[in-house]
């Protein structure tokens, strides 16, 4: 499951919808502090990966990196905003400031997968991923972000010489948003691993055998999705992908349970349990309590001590609600101004 770096009590964790699941899931793939996160967040997240990892659960880290020049206050805005090529080309040309401002920013970075090197914990790295596409500042630039990639792979390679990472080389699928991607892959000399992010139930054949012309017999799978992959047609058509990691709200939002429960139970697919290394999860009931939100004393403020985190910088806040609730006096609400102009709204959960 794709779980993001948020709560430094929830780090790393598996996610709560994980437990409609007959076991645990065989990958966990953190954000690796998006984009820039407390030094609090970043250290949970270490533990909680050696944590899994020594519990049979393979390491995947995302890094969505902020624009080296937008400071240590830099939000979601700052990975997202389009950059222009005259910046693109400073920030990847050794000795300018904002190739410096990278590196600073990474070799921080670094020294958090360096603990997990020393404890013997492999990740999948899975940096600046969805290249193809307009959706981060590294994107729509191949032959700039080609270089990006391969000062990043030479700079933690060679100079911090992290010898844990697995170097997954990982694309939009090719839809009406995003681009050919054979122009963004910096050759095999710099990939270990090559996967694609596929949403809206688009396992087109194509994505895969484009994935499979590229790698040149490297493993590939499934970076992102959505709605889960049919496992028939993987084992029958596509056969080389090696996983798939589902993004957090989609899992529920996206699948039924039974479709839940039919995919990770399908003989074809390898659960926590059935690798040899993890424990063994039994299966439990159809509905999972989180929180009943009566254990607050009516207080907004002791919820919000609990569940309210803002890494955006946007206004949000969450409360008792009365009106919204299942089973028992209160759920929780969620107002929210993202954005400038913004959009503002309330989203209720229980």
């Amino acid at each position: 499951y794709l779980h993001a770096v948020r709560d430094p009590g929830n780090v790393g964790t598996i996610i709560r919808s994980a437990h409609a699941l007959a076991d645990g899931p065989v990958v966990l793939g953190p954000g690796c502090a998006d984009p820039y996160g407390p030094k609090a967040l970043r250290a949970a997240m270490v533990n909680a990966a050696i944590e899994h990892w020594n519990n049979g659960v393979v390491v995947v880290l995302t890094y969505h990196q902020a624009w080296p020049g937008d400071g240590p206050t830099a939000g979601w805005d700052s990975v997202t905003q389009n950059r222009t090529e005259e910046a693109m080309e400073e920030l990847v040309t050794p000795g300018t400031d904002l190739y410096n401002a990278w590196a600073a920013q990474v070799d921080e970075v670094a020294e958090y997968l360096k603990v997990l090197r020393d404890a013997g914990v492999p990740v999948l790295w899975r940096p600046y991923h969805e290249m193809n596409a307009n959706f981060f500042w590294w994107g729509g630039k191949p032959d700039l972000f080609k270089q990006l990639w391969i000062n990043l792979y030479d700079r933690f390679t060679n100079y911090h010489e992290l010898n844990n990472l697995i170097w997954v080389w990982n694309p939009n699928a090719r839809n009406a948003w995003s681009f050919d991607e054979a122009p963004y892959y910096p050759g095999g000399e710099y990939v270990d691993v090559l996967a694609a992010d596929i949403y809206n139930n688009d396992y087109q054949q194509r994505h895969y055998e484009e994935l499979l012309r590229l790698g040149e017999g490297r493993p590939i799978g499934i970076g992102e999705n959505g709605e889960l992959p049919n496992i028939d047609v993987l084992q029958s058509s596509q056969p080389r992908y090696v996983w798939f990691m589902t993004w957090p709200e989609f899992l529920t939002n996206n699948n039924t349970l039974a479709t839940i429960q039919s995919v990770y139970n399908h003989p074809y697919v390898l659960k926590n349990g059935e690798t040899g290394q993890g424990p063994y999860v039994p299966p439990i009931p159809e509905r999972y309590i989180i929180d009943d939100f009566e254990g607050y004393g009516n207080s907004d403020a002791a919820l919000r001590n609990k569940w309210q985190r803002n890494m955006s910088g946007n206004e949000l806040t969450v409360s008792l609600d009365a009106e919204h609730k299942h089973g028992g006096q209160y759920g929780m609400r969620l107002d929210y101004t993202i954005g400038d102009p913004g959009f503002s709204g309330a989203y209720k959960m229980y």
